[in-house]
């Protein structure tokens, strides 16, 4: 579906955002675009769980990288690949 960055403690960390294959077929759900179709506000809430869950410990909050733009699903399988021992 996409991937989003965040700056976590000065490294870039990658979330994949994905779905449930036999979901994302039953809900007609091919990108991000039809993920925010069926589920308004949902990606927006995800982001706000990565840039906060450690504050939980003290820690500082997490920044977006990338303008805070979710990316496609190129760019996360670009991601994957680069990544993939």
């Amino acid at each position: 579906m996409g991937v989003a960055g965040l700056i976590d403690q000065g490294e870039l960390d990658c979330k994949i955002l994905a779905i449930e294959v036999n979901e994302a077929e039953e809900r007609r759900i091919r990108n991000l675009a039809d993920y925010n179709r069926v589920n308004p506000g949902a990606v927006e809430e995800i982001l706000e769980w990565f840039r906060d869950y450690k504050t939980w410990e003290g820690k500082r909050r997490n920044k977006y990288a990338w303008n805070g733009e979710v990316m496609g699903q190129e760019r996360a399988r670009e991601i994957i690949s680069e990544s993939h021992y």
